[in-house]
């Protein structure tokens, strides 16, 4: 798919501790699959900073040392229906010196929509043993899905030649 992604404006909030600043957006972009289904693709960006002495110092995320943390899911609204929430998955990507990317997607039928974070939403992170949380701002998107194909659509897989009684790794009986 060549759409672009759609961004919220960036947001910061204060650390339940105090310290640290996230700033954060998030971004969702439709895409559609080879098989024709839609798909929300969900994305969150984070930068932490450490504040002391009212200066602001960029935690990069190598210091995090494979610890970049979580956020909390996105709920997908759709007006008569359930709602279904999408788990951002941690880390999409560290850039080394500009922040931690987490993603999530979903598969959509036709319909209108709303992608929210609602209040509450938190993300959080540890740097050696110190655990931080900070709250995420209240990011909401509305779109339509238009045109995607049934669930069903989905082309089954290949169908292997793999016999279990041919299996050399097969657990012995005895």
């Amino acid at each position: 798919m060549t759409e672009d992604m759609d961004w919220t404006d960036w947001a910061e909030r204060l650390s339940e501790d105090g310290q640290r600043i996230s700033r954060t957006r998030m971004g969702v972009r439709i895409a559609t699959t080879d098989w024709g289904r839609k798909v929300l693709r969900l994305r969150l960006e984070r930068l932490t900073y450490h504040q002391a002495d009212g200066v602001r110092r960029i935690e990069a995320p190598r210091i995090f040392q494979a610890q970049a943390g979580y956020a909390t899911g996105c709920a997908i609204i759709r007006p008569g229906k359930p709602r279904r929430f999408v788990s951002f998955s941690p880390p999409g990507r560290i850039k080394l010196d500009d922040g931690v990317e987490f993603f999530g997607y979903i598969e959509l039928d036709d319909g209108e929509y709303i992608a929210r974070l609602e209040e509450g939403a938190t993300t959080d992170w540890t740097i050696g043993r110190e655990h931080i949380r900070a709250p995420l701002p209240p990011y909401q998107f509305t779109f339509t899905i238009e045109g995607s194909a049934p669930e069903t659509a989905k082309p089954r897989p290949e169908p292997s030649d793999y016999d279990p009684d041919d299996d050399p790794y097969r657990p012995s009986l005895w």
